[in-house]
């Protein structure tokens, strides 16, 4: 909240904006945390769903769907990126796919914090989601970016959580997508789920893999 006055309030700028992205970041990163474990989930509501996500969905697709059955045809996240970004291990990728989008990625993941908001919106309004006050948050935060500074509050608000997307998705995705967790000999050459959970997860320290 400090942050997001800071950048709204106090010092509208793109410092401030790309700032409060990464603390934004951060306060996602609890939020992913939260969701995991059943005694904080409800703060996940005040981290995830203050950004404008969904910590109702990322429950029930993140740690039910993703988490058990990570990189194969019943994770969520198998197919959300294609065409651009493909996740299946299995598939070969043509040369747009494997030249030109790894850096046009990063323009489709700015776009990601509000078309997550959009698809979990249409969701509420045909009735396959519940609903809750949490999703009105993002639009009142663009909305007071618009009404304090004019068209320069939705420039910031729009560097804001571009960068949040980017900077959020980028390190989920890679968490799944590195070398070693798309070496599906080695995955498959696991002796139970754990183990094979561990492959296609990726460990972040150096030369850890």
């Amino acid at each position: 909240c400090i942050s997001l006055s800071n950048s709204l309030y106090f010092n509208p700028c793109i410092l401030s904006a790309i700032a409060h992205a990464v603390i934004s970041c951060f306060l996602g990163g609890f939020g992913h945390n939260f969701v995991h474990q059943p005694a904080y989930r409800n703060l996940a509501y005040i981290s995830l769903d203050f950004m404008g996500f969904s910590s109702d969905v990322w429950q029930r697709e993140h740690c039910l769907q993703h988490h058990m059955y990570t990189n194969t045809p019943l994770d969520h996240h198998f197919k959300v990126t294609d065409p651009f970004l493909i996740t299946n291990p299995t598939l070969p990728r043509n040369w747009i796919q494997s030249k030109i989008m790894p850096y046009v990625n990063p323009v489709i993941l700015f776009c990601g914090l509000y078309a997550n908001w959009f698809f979990h919106t249409n969701e509420i309004i045909k009735g396959n989601e519940k609903m809750r006050i949490w999703p009105i948050f993002l639009p009142l935060m663009v909305g007071s970016f618009w009404k304090i500074h004019g068209w320069w509050g939705l420039v910031l608000v729009t560097i804001q959580s571009g960068a949040t997307g980017v900077y959020f998705y980028t390190i989920a995705l890679m968490n799944h997508n590195s070398e070693n967790a798309l070496n599906m000999n080695k995955r498959n050459s696991c002796k139970d789920w754990g183990a094979a959970q561990v492959v296609s997860c990726a460990d972040w320290c150096i030369n850890a893999s």
